[in-house]
């Protein structure tokens, strides 16, 4: 789109399309992840594997050695206790700039800040407070959780690891 744009209009309008692009697809998202959280899904457990049932499950290890476990029966509330953890415990905030964007820091949506806001101003919606006073962007995809989630451990040089029902 932006391609298409600045060969029409020419360099100068480059960047505040590209922008607007990318907030036009972060509200998209957003949308569609709030109706998918609205959608009740059910699926049976994975059976046999030695699982705890119902459970999210997230450890942590520092060079093979575990530093810390969360099993919670909500997905949020193990990404909430991990994020408690890091900060509490291995001083992430001293890592990372508030708010924090994942990925390349260039979209428009936080995974955490100081107020319930993203940085272009809209509301952050299905966030929870952490240590801190922060707040933490839950309403994800189970998969976003995982992919944005697993950026804090690697800014305190913690690996990651998902297991059980994610």
């Amino acid at each position: 789109m932006t391609g298409e744009v600045t060969e029409v209009a020419g360099n100068a309008v480059s960047q505040q399309v590209e922008d607007e692009a990318k907030a036009f697809v972060d509200d998209l998202v957003e949308t569609l992840e709030e109706q998918a959280h609205r959608t009740a899904v059910v699926q049976d457990p994975p059976g046999g594997d030695g699982s705890e049932d119902g459970e999210y499950v997230i450890r942590l290890t520092r060079n093979g050695r575990n530093v810390f476990r969360v099993a919670e029966d909500v997905q949020s509330e193990a990404v909430r206790s991990l994020v408690n953890y890091l900060i509490g415990e291995e001083g992430l905030l001293n890592e990372i700039d508030i708010p924090y964007i994942p990925g390349t820091g260039q979209g428009s949506r936080a995974l955490l800040n100081d107020e319930p806001t993203h940085p272009n101003g809209s509301e952050m919606r299905g966030q929870q407070r952490v240590s801190g006073g922060y707040y933490l962007l839950t309403n994800l995809s189970s998969e976003d959780k995982k992919r944005y989630v697993s950026e804090l451990p690697e800014k305190v040089g913690l690996e990651i690891e998902f297991s059980d029902n994610w």
